[in-house]
């Protein structure tokens, strides 16, 4: 039932709330039991995208020392399976090698430790950023030939 204004009732609004809530609330506790993104959307019925902001919204939203705790339980988690997979992965399997290679990168995002990447302009295309070339070439880009520039 609506309001005189035509928005929805509160009562309707806080169930929702409440069912968001405990939707994130089972999400995250998936998550912590080693669900995938894509087992916890079917669990929960939503998208692996929801599945996937439900966690994180979790994740900012507990103290930090369950965060941290969390954290830890992954990283233990991921040194179990990289235990698992080194033999073989030094031993030449290629599966196994790029096994150890994704729980690296799982690890190191999870922890921070990858440095951010750096990007680098070049509009000449010989490898040197020339900031007026650039330039140039986005305003031929947008205004017509017979069009003063500076008139945009």
């Amino acid at each position: 039932m609506g309001n005189s204004r035509g928005g929805t009732n509160r009562n309707t609004s806080s169930k929702q709330t409440a069912h968001i809530a405990e939707r994130r609330a089972k999400a995250l506790a998936l998550r912590k039991v080693g669900y995938s993104f894509r087992e916890i959307a079917k669990h929960t019925s939503v998208s692996v995208q929801v599945a996937h902001n439900d966690v994180m919204t979790e994740l900012r939203n507990i103290p930090k020392a369950e965060a941290d705790e969390l954290r830890a339980l992954e990283t233990e988690k991921l040194n179990q399976l990289e235990k698992a997979w080194w033999p073989s992965a030094i031993a030449g399997d290629d599966k196994a090698a790029g096994v150890i290679l994704k729980i690296i990168d799982r690890r190191a995002r999870m922890l921070g430790l990858d440095l951010p990447t750096k990007h680098i302009l070049d509009a000449t295309g010989d490898g040197n950023f020339d900031p007026a070339d650039l330039a140039n070439k986005l305003i031929a880009l947008v205004v017509p030939d017979n069009q003063d520039p500076g008139s945009v």
